[in-house]
């Protein structure tokens, strides 16, 4: 075995995963570096109160939240930095080739079928992960401010 097959084992898979020069950091990316995959993905709360059911609909709220959803994967190809005089736009002709296992090929099969995603290269040394957390509209305008400017974001007016 040799190349990639000799790379992965036991419940490990090699995927390919296409993109955009900026989402997979062709150009920085080399073949043994670790990265996360940062992902942004929209849904829908079914308002199933007896209000809504009562006057005939669901009152669907469409949501967006994003967090990381994979970590610590290994990176077998990079993907190719464009050459200079390239025809290739950021858009076309990149990929990335990462060891997953088997569970985390699902939620990446996921991310890049239904959502905005992106990999980001961890510390070669000692790296750390912050504590997981989900990030939407209410933490990103929302942390950091005082009571009346919340009510203010929540209401769009400020209140006495």
């Amino acid at each position: 075995e040799r190349g990639v097959r000799a790379e992965i084992s036991g419940n490990q898979r090699a995927i390919q995963v296409p993109g955009e020069q900026d989402q997979l950091l062709a150009g920085t990316l080399a073949a043994g570096d670790r990265v996360d995959i940062v992902a942004s993905l929209k849904y829908k709360l079914a308002d199933v109160s007896p209000q809504a059911a009562q006057a005939g609909n669901r009152g669907d709220i469409e949501r967006v939240a994003s967090r990381v959803v994979l970590r610590d994967l290994l990176v077998l190809q990079a993907p190719k930095q464009p050459d200079v005089g390239s025809r290739l736009s950021s858009r076309e002709g990149f990929s990335v080739l990462l060891a997953v296992t088997d569970s985390q090929a699902q939620k990446l099969f996921f991310v890049l079928k239904n959502g905005e995603w992106s990999l980001q290269l961890r510390p070669v040394t000692d790296a750390q992960d912050s504590p997981g957390s989900v990030e939407t509209i209410e933490s990103v305008m929302g942390d950091g401010l005082k009571q009346n400017q919340l009510r203010q974001l929540v209401y769009g007016r400020r209140l006495r």
